[in-house]
């Protein structure tokens, strides 16, 4: 793209992408043919640094129509009062995109389909921003119900090793990874398989509810997504292996219509009744059925890390992160059913081995 650099008072533009630029004057072309925009929307998220250096007014010109062309690829041209499409368009709200370090509002189209809101192309690649995107965090509870933030990583995606070496410094400064814990996870793939190899057969993983329906049912139309939703509910208020076989059964039944639903369904489905085997039931089942836990932070973070208009350096950003979930620890509350936590770590012992003298 272009850099502006300023001399003797008289501002002299240099260009530092030649591809992006030549994109930009040609833009009568893409405005012709609104699918091209979609490349150039991936070009900006490998070449955020380039395109920072841009002038605020000049990077927010260049973006907005980029991302209007990018909606017309998919809702057609804006026509008002014409809601005969699958998709249309709904209103233009604020957005915030990350050029490398820095922040830029735009103007982002909305669009929405007959299941809701659709997708932006593009728009993800350039809302994320990697210093703030790509951590994870571990927040404990003890056996009094006091929560605390454990440890902070960032990394450029969310893999398993950045996943194990967040466990290696808990273990550094502490933490047994070896005692018997329970894990209460999201459907990462990269901190399941982290928690496994670091941890071994001492842990163990309760599925978030919560996001389990949500991948199942936002593979379903909105009857059948109604439909699954009550039978996962229901089923796992009970039993666990009742529960198994029953979420089993529907899907074989969603299957047919609906193969990835029955997939999403069936992946690791025993880890979402663990503590039902472990027999922890009431408010502390709630508690620890989902990943709320660590997900209600995140607002905190958000309002603390939003101060800030310009990261130097990923260091700088984990530290305003680490501030945020400092500062939502101050409110954090004793976790509800507390009292069950020590029938829960005795559920968790293995059982003794007798010796054949004893046996």
């Amino acid at each position: 793209m272009m850099k502006s650099t300023r001399k003797h008072g008289t501002v002299k533009l240099q260009i530092v992408d030649k591809k992006l630029w030549a994109a930009l004057q040609a833009q009568p072309l893409l405005q012709a043919n609104p699918q091209s925009a979609l490349p150039l929307l991936s070009m900006i998220g490998r070449a955020q640094l380039s395109i920072e250096d841009l002038p605020g007014q000049m990077s927010r010109q260049f973006v907005e129509p980029l991302l209007v062309m990018a909606a017309e690829s998919v809702a057609g041209p804006k026509h008002p009062g014409k809601r005969d499409r699958e998709v249309r368009w709904h209103g233009k709200p604020g957005g915030l995109i990350h050029l490398g370090t820095s922040k830029l509002r735009v103007a982002r189209p909305r669009l929405r389909g007959p299941k809701g809101e659709v997708a932006l192309p593009g728009y993800a690649a350039m809302a994320g921003d990697a210093a703030l995107s790509h951590r994870i965090a571990a927040v404990g509870v003890d056996a009094a119900g006091v929560k605390r933030l454990l440890g902070l990583v960032s990394g450029s995606s969310e893999n398993a090793k950045v996943v194990k070496d967040l466990l290696a410094s808990l273990a550094d400064r502490g933490v047994d990874l070896n005692l018997p814990r329970l894990w209460v996870i999201d459907g990462s793939k990269a901190l399941r398989a982290a928690i496994e190899q670091k941890c071994g057969d001492a842990a163990r993983v309760q599925r978030c509810r919560i996001h389990k329906m949500r991948n199942v049912t936002e593979r379903l139309p909105k009857d059948k997504s109604a439909q699954t939703r009550w039978v996962m509910v229901q089923a796992l208020k009970g039993d666990a292996d009742e529960g198994v076989r029953k979420l089993k059964a529907h899907a074989v039944h969603l299957k047919p219509k609906y193969p990835d639903a029955a997939a999403s369904l069936l992946e690791r489905l025993e880890e979402t009744f663990t503590i039902n085997k472990l027999g922890v039931t009431g408010e502390l089942a709630r508690c620890l059925a989902t990943t709320n836990i660590i997900e209600s932070p995140n607002s905190a973070v958000r309002r603390v890390s939003g101060r800030v208009t310009r990261y130097r350096d990923v260091s700088m950003a984990m530290r305003w992160v680490a501030a945020g979930f400092l500062e939502a620890e101050r409110s954090f509350k004793r976790l509800r059913g507390y009292k069950q936590i020590a029938a829960l770590v005795r559920a968790m012992r293995p059982a003794p081995v007798l010796s054949k003298k004893a046996a």
